[in-house]
């Protein structure tokens, strides 16, 4: 079964809390979050760019404590250096005039101009 699946998407909550977030994301290669244009969601996002921050300094620390004691630890198969955010989906859409719902148009704005 190995490299049978091309995709897999994984649905998760939208905390920080716990390592099961943490540990999904970090074997990922690419992720991406659904949002609702409001300041919750433009907070959240910039908390998770500190958060992805932090985590890519903690790797590289244990990378460089192994490597110091000559350990042979495959860190690909530990934790990945591949995770890239491909962007954020806006939840509230107007299908039917294709296009965002006109009040959320400045936090997408906002949004945009935080990340």
């Amino acid at each position: 079964m190995k490299n049978t699946y091309q995709v897999v998407i994984i649905d998760v909550s939208p905390s920080f809390t716990g390592s099961l977030n943490k540990n999904i994301l970090l074997s990922s290669d690419f992720f991406v979050t659904l949002c609702k244009p409001d300041l919750f969601s433009k907070q959240g996002l910039v908390n998770l760019r500190e958060k992805m921050l932090k985590w890519k300094t903690e790797r590289e620390n244990i990378e460089m404590i192994v490597k110091r004691y000559d350990r042979e630890i495959p860190f690909s198969h530990v934790i990945t250096d591949r995770l890239t955010y491909l962007g954020y989906i806006i939840n509230e859409y107007n299908v039917y005039a294709e296009k965002m719902i006109t009040d959320h148009d400045k936090v997408v704005q906002e949004i945009n101009a935080e990340l």
